[in-house]
């Protein structure tokens, strides 16, 4: 008993595999059609170049015989493809045989021109053209044409036929099959196609399959026969009931109809309706309006009507699928309800709690935010007062030491002068007084000194200057760790003697001459004017470049 639950465990697991297997099988090639489709205009284009060029033999031909041929070849062409232009190429096949006088070609074209007229669905017409044909001049190949055409007719007639005709129709349908058949080469594959068609009409679909299915499976070179032979295998797998193999005889019948390409193929037609009933309304939308355009393109009344027919019923199917849409989607609005009454109940009271933390989250914030600003403050002023202490250190020192080396020189030259007033000797004290000035040596050296102080502090900054001046207002000194009196005005802004009196007096200029000094160097700047003064108290002991920026 134990092997029982485990065998069927494994049949079932290869039954799944094998429908898995087979559904990626069969999607795979529909997306490969999908790409067929969608250059199906290539196709067509490539059809048209090809037709063009017997058009173009056909005007060039002067021999009756290769004209009529040429005709006849334009007609198979746009059968399947354009009704109308292959009704055209018949009727002028027809011309050129009678004005040869062709009996063989004339019966064969009206023949074609019977059998546009019945696609195009004018049946009395096909029904009087097929009167005037002589069958005993056609050739067997035309012959079974002819029947093909004639039984055609009659399949129209039957469906609107009385019934006690009905029989009769039958019969006759019958008849001509048969005929048609008999005219058809022994073995080769059209016949083989019709015969397949007879055994599955008389419910030996088996025979039909080992008939045909070795034609198919060794290759046919002609697609739209390749595509004829593959529709039939369809059927026949659809009466044999697999729905499998139907299935992908149908998607490759489509797409050998989409290279030929034909456009009143059948297959397409089929497909879709097929793809209804799987659910795969989307798909099904696509193919059947491709198989309507092909028809309205084509003229095809018939298949414009089943296609119409077909459309009425996705259009059915996608009400269908909106109601169990909306159906379920009521459904989902209920559940949904009942957990956005839940969710609310949780919301409001989390949102209590996020309230509470969000105080506590918003007041800790600002209290980091002021610490920064604070931080950030005590940083500033900590600068400030570094770069103060730098430069108080430094001028302090030196301006010490100059006071005292003024002290001394100011007693001793008051000492000269006492010594030359008790000489007696009044012309040499005034003569001293006149020729000798001690203000203008110590200003210089002053100055000396004041610039050396200066640049030991800011070596960089007649570099940091030129980066805030126009190219052609840069400076250049002409001694090394020496200022000129504009840089000097510079180096006392730096300094925070910004009042242009106070630079006079330090100076020794009139306020006057700063004044305009202090206009020029501003017109000079680069940028903003008047952040000018700003950016040069920005630059910075360490020799960071400075912002012009307000």
């Amino acid at each position: 008993m134990k092997p029982l639950p485990l065998l069927l465990a494994v049949l079932l697991f290869g039954i799944g595999t094998s429908c898995t297997d087979r559904t990626d099988r069969h999607q795979k090639a529909l997306e490969e059609l999908d790409r067929i489709i969608e250059r199906r205009d290539t196709y067509g284009r490539t059809k048209n170049l090809r037709i063009a060029a017997r058009r173009d033999e056909l005007a060039a031909a002067k021999d009756p015989r290769k004209r009529i041929a040429l005709a006849e070849e334009i007609y198979k062409e746009y059968y399947n493809y354009d009704i109308d232009s292959a009704y055209h190429y018949a009727r002028r096949m027809l011309a050129l045989a009678q004005s040869y006088g062709d009996g063989t070609r004339i019966n064969c074209a009206r023949v074609y021109l019977a059998k546009t007229v019945l696609n195009g669905g004018m049946y009395g017409e096909a029904f009087r053209i097929l009167h005037q044909v002589d069958t005993t001049r056609l050739a067997p190949e035309n012959k079974s044409e002819y029947y093909n055409v004639y039984r055609s007719y009659l399949s129209k007639q039957l469906s609107g036929a009385d019934p006690a005709l009905k029989a009769r129709y039958r019969d006759s349908l019958q008849f001509y099959n048969v005929l048609r058949i008999r005219n058809l080469p022994e073995g080769s594959v059209p016949r083989k196609e019709l015969e397949a068609m007879m055994y599955c009409k008389a419910g030996e679909a088996r025979k039909a399959l080992d008939l045909l299915l070795p034609e198919y499976e060794a290759g046919i070179e002609d697609t739209h026969l390749r595509a004829m032979v593959a529709y039939r295998l369809a059927l026949i797998y659809e009466q044999l009931g697999d729905a499998d193999r139907r299935k992908e005889y149908l998607i490759r019948a489509t797409a050998d109809d989409l290279r030929t390409p034909v456009r009143e193929g059948m297959a397409l037609y089929t497909l879709a309706g097929l793809l209804l009933e799987e659910g795969d309304v989307e798909r099904a939308n696509r193919y059947i309006n491709c198989s309507m355009e092909d028809a309205l393109y084509c003229n095809y009344r018939s298949r414009m009507q089943q296609s119409s027919e077909m459309v009425q019923q996705i259009a059915g199917a996608y009400i269908d699928s909106l109601d169990a849409k909306r159906r379920a989607m009521g459904y989902v609005t209920i559940v949904v309800s009942l957990l956005v009454v839940v969710l609310l109940g949780s919301f409001f009271t989390i949102l209590v709690y996020y309230r509470k933390i969000r105080q506590i989250s918003a007041a800790r914030l600002e209290m980091n935010r002021q610490l920064r600003e604070l931080n950030e403050h005590i940083r500033s002023i900590n600068g400030e007062l570094r770069d103060a202490n730098n430069i108080k250190d430094e001028y302090v020192g030196h301006y010490l030491s100059l006071c005292s080396r003024y002290i001394v020189r100011i007693n001793d030259y008051r000492k000269l002068l006492l010594k030359v007033y008790k000489d007696g000797d009044c012309d040499a004290l005034i003569r001293e007084l006149r020729t000798k000035n001690p203000a203008d040596a110590e200003y210089k050296e002053f100055l000396a000194i004041f610039d050396e102080t200066f640049l030991h502090l800011f070596p960089d900054f007649v570099a940091h200057v030129n980066r805030l001046m126009t190219d052609a207002e840069r400076f250049s000194p002409r001694q090394p760790r020496t200022l000129n009196t504009e840089l000097r005005i510079l180096a006392l802004i730096r300094l925070g003697v910004t009042h242009s009196a106070k630079i006079a007096a330090i100076l020794n200029c009139s306020v006057a001459t700063i004044h305009t000094y202090r206009a020029q160097l501003r017109n000079a700047a680069i940028g903003d004017r008047n952040a000018f003064d700003d950016a040069i108290r920005r630059i910075d002991i360490a020799g960071a470049e400075p912002s012009q920026t307000a």
